[in-house]
């Protein structure tokens, strides 16, 4: 497929920092203070993202799994770029509440950084709450 960005966005980004803003202004670390993940933005314009906990464990009953869960947030798609903002279009994800959609993220780029502001909905971590995300990212390739 023929490239559709040249823009420095492009690429392979690594997780260092992931807070959730709740409606009443709580910050929570779901992912605690040294998150994993990895966002990976192609010149064709798909996106893959992923981001956990550091200190997952694996295991097959039900809790565990539930655990697993909880702990991280995974989705793709196809996106594109409007000023400032890179907008997906949600073909799959680890919560199905965001299949179909279309995901709206500010970002800024300085150096080898990428910060990224998501907009305001609904919680995937608080039922019933509103929140946004701030994450931070650093270049890989």
């Amino acid at each position: 497929m023929a490239a559709r960005f040249d823009h420095p966005i492009v690429g392979v980004w690594r997780l260092f920092a992931h807070e959730t803003i709740l409606d009443d202004g709580e910050v929570i670390r779901q992912f605690g203070d040294t998150p994993r993940g990895r966002l990976i933005l192609t010149a064709s314009g798909y996106m893959s993202g992923f981001a956990a906990a550091p200190d997952r464990k694996g295991g097959l009953t039900d809790d565990r799994r539930s655990d697993l869960h909880r702990s991280m947030i995974a989705y793709g798609g196809t996106y594109r770029i409007v000023g400032n903002e890179f907008i997906v279009a949600v073909d799959l994800s680890w919560h199905a509440m965001w299949d179909g959609t279309e995901q709206t993220r500010t970002f800024r780029i300085e150096g080898n950084r990428l910060d990224i502001v998501s907009s305001v909905g609904p919680s995937p971590f608080r039922e019933g709450r509103t929140s946004y995300g701030r994450l931070a990212w650093v270049r890989e390739a």
